[in-house]
């Protein structure tokens, strides 16, 4: 800690979360399939045919995906289209990825189910051309979507994997309903039909450990075999975003480096985790480990001749070097205890990767595209405990600063929390553990700045960016390998680009220090002064993080300080907090002061220095404490000698010592009284050594 004195690709990431210590995909907390069933306004069974994004009206992009309809499973419309709403999309140089926004792949069959047409919202040209078709965002989000694959629907969280039949019969039983196709005719569950591999069987792979999302080289997966063909097909990697409960292959052409007969070289796309891919069925013979996840750009901007993976850049948008939040109001500003979590959480990766993100006071500003990072409550779809929406910008110079060159900036970070967790748990927000009726707020702020900081989900079960987290766990530091993944962001977030776009602040980001990475204890004012008897220092924070305590320090040549004193600080506050010290021994002169704050993990920082001039101050002679077992600490204001006498008057010590507090040791003396006399001064204090 220490003192302060007074394109948009948006990346949307979650933290999802379940009960009974069951794993969670975004770490949401489960939503009933009841309840799922019980609030859609329309569940369809359908596979995606097209993507369209758009944007509303404070400039947040969303993404209609059209299905081709199936079945009707509830509440069945004369239609073989509809659009399901996601967050998230590429516009030209602007995009939204949002994590836990539904995210629907082509060749996948899903059931969706559907909250209901909302005529305000949606994309407006389809609102033109295809006024009839429904546009719906899905119930819980993804949650809202149970994903075919093998023959059986997965489900996030609550149910089993269950077969076409299985499922039609549970959610016929829930609506009283039939299932029908869009012509109303009668749809019955059709049997599962595995076909055989199109491939023969993949012989082995290299590296076994590498990082997914990136562009670089070294971890491009490298695949040998033989009859893969010559044309390309897909390498499904287990789906991270669900713990590997699916499979999902890249949907970016272009992410296929090679593909030959006997040799396949793929970038691991973002979502891939760790575990056994698959070349169109044909299983690799060994896992793939996944180290960490870089969360990417796809997009054709500015000048790749198709859609491309890019890496993006942190930057200096504050002109200090890096990114500062404010805290919406009312909410979030007015929880003392979630903004001491969430402090936790940000200095957790900024001592960790020296990652520039910091706070700066409260907005009324709502989410949107506005240059603003906020952290609010509410919002969110039920289910979802956090969302953190990074929003990028992309900029070039077509012929020099182009395709690869192209500057993708993170240009915003809001980062949203479901008030409550819901589902009949809280948050405990630290820093004690959670109980199991409680979700760890610090854990899911500390994944979500991971997400904002660039990283995306990974199957790594209790460690940070794992894709799930459960109720009485807590998970408040990155592991080593996330530690890596953050690195490598920064690594190239704080060299030269090569241009700087306005669009995109002051250059690239300067990273923090171990010296400047602990969050501020805002220090409002320190001042002292000389009442004709003693100097006064009184001092005020605004806030505090992790605040064990101020040690007052003096000094009379303003170089050697020593510890006068010590006042117990608030540990995390949020509020207007008054200090006072008296100093009872300054000396003629000059007396210098400063305050050494220390966190409670022993990090510690300086005040700047306060001067007092003494005047005719009367001689002081301090003794403490007394009575006394070991050692007795002597102050004087004046140089000069001390005598020591027992209590018949002997002499039995004459020592010389400089203005300040010195230790003397009395263990050797026996119980009794005993008297310290000043030369210099005449004082006389009496003190009594008590026995051990």
């Amino acid at each position: 800690m220490k003192f302060l004195n007074k394109l948009a690709l948006a990346w949307g990431v979650c933290i999802c979360s379940f009960p009974s210590l069951l794993p969670a995909q975004c770490l949401s907390y489960p939503v009933p399939i009841e309840e799922r069933v019980e609030r859609s306004d329309a569940i369809v069974l359908g596979s995606l045919v097209g993507q369209f994004p758009f944007e509303d009206s404070v400039g947040n992009i969303y993404t209609l995906n059209l299905l081709e309809v199936t079945a009707w499973l509830k509440n069945a419309r004369p239609h073989s289209l509809v659009g399901v709403i996601s967050a998230g999309g590429v516009l030209g140089n602007r995009a939204n990825v949002v994590y836990p926004a539904l995210r629907l792949h082509y060749g996948k069959e899903y059931i969706l189910m559907l909250e209901g047409d909302n005529p305000a919202f949606g994309h407006p040209d389809f609102r033109q051309s295809h006024p009839w078709m429904l546009q719906s965002l899905a119930y819980s989000d993804s949650q809202g979507a149970l994903t075919l694959e093998k023959g059986k629907y997965h489900d996030l969280y609550v149910l089993s994997p269950k077969t076409e039949a299985e499922m039609f019969t549970l959610i016929s039983r829930l609506t009283g309903q039939d299932i029908v196709d869009p012509e109303g005719q009668p749809f019955p569950p059709r049997p599962f039909v595995e076909e055989p591999p199109e491939f023969q069987p993949v012989n082995g792979f290299s590296p076994s450990t590498t990082n997914s999302g990136t562009i670089v080289n070294g971890d491009f997966l490298t695949i040998w075999g033989s009859g893969f063909g010559g044309a390309p097909g897909d390498v499904f990697f287990p789906n991270a975003d669900d713990g590997g409960a699916t499979t999902i292959a890249t949907g970016v052409s272009s992410d296929y480096v090679q593909w030959q007969d006997d040799t396949i070289v793929v970038k691991v796309l973002e979502e891939g985790g760790t575990g056994t891919f698959n070349v169109n069925g044909v299983s690799a013979p060994s896992s793939l480990t996944i180290a960490y996840a870089h969360i990417a750009v796809n997009s054709s901007f500015l000048n790749f001749p198709e859609v491309t993976r890019q890496r993006y850049y942190l930057r200096d948008m504050d002109g200090s070097g890096g990114y500062q939040f404010l805290y919406h109001t009312p909410g979030f500003a007015d929880s003392a205890a979630a903004r001491a979590a969430f402090e936790r959480a940000m200095e957790t990766w900024r001592c960790g990767t020296f990652f520039n993100i910091s706070y700066g006071g409260t907005t009324g500003a709502t989410f949107a595209d506005d240059d603003l990072n906020t952290v609010q409550f509410g919002g969110l779809p039920s289910g979802v405990l956090g969302v953190a929406t990074s929003r990028f910008a992309a900029s070039g110079i077509p012929g020099s600063c182009d395709q690869f060159n192209t500057v993708w900036c993170l240009e915003e970070i809001d980062v949203r929390f479901a008030t409550s967790p819901g589902g009949g748990f809280s948050w405990e927000w630290g820093p004690a553990l959670p109980s199991t009726n409680e979700y760890d707020f610090e854990s899911v702020a500390a994944h979500e700045l991971g997400h904002a900081h660039g990283l995306g989900h990974r199957i790594a079960s209790g460690e940070m960016m794992h894709y799930a987290i459960s109720n009485r766990v807590a998970i408040r530091a990155p592991s080593a390998n996330e530690i890596a993944g953050a690195n490598a962001k920064m690594a190239y977030s704080t060299v030269a680009t090569c241009f700087n776009p306005s669009n995109c602040g002051n250059g690239p980001m300067t990273p923090l220090t171990a010296g400047n990475c602990a969050l501020p204890v805002e220090l409002t004012f320190f001042r002292a002064w000389y009442d004709g008897r003693d100097v006064r220092l009184e001092w005020n924070t605004a806030s505090e993080v992790g605040n064990d305590r101020f040690e007052i320090e003096r000094s009379w040549d303003g170089r050697r300080f020593e510890r006068i004193g010590t006042v117990a600080g608030r540990g995390d506050s949020f509020e207007s907090v008054d200090y006072t010290f008296l100093d009872p021994l300054p000396v003629p002169g000059l007396n210098y002061y400063r305050l050494k704050q220390v966190d409670f993990d022993g990090r510690h920082a300086y005040s700047d220095v306060e001067v007092v001039e003494v005047l005719d101050a009367p001689p002081a002679l301090l003794l403490y404490p007394n009575p006394v077992r070991d050692v007795l600490r002597v102050g004087v204001d004046r140089p000069g000698w001390l005598h020591l006498y027992n209590a018949q008057g002997v002499l039995l010590q004459t020592l010389h010592l400089q203005p300040g507090t010195h230790d003397l040791n009395v263990q050797h003396l026996p119980p009794g009284l005993y008297l310290l006399e000043s030369q210099a001064t005449g004082l006389r204090k009496r003190f009594a050594v008590v026995g051990g």
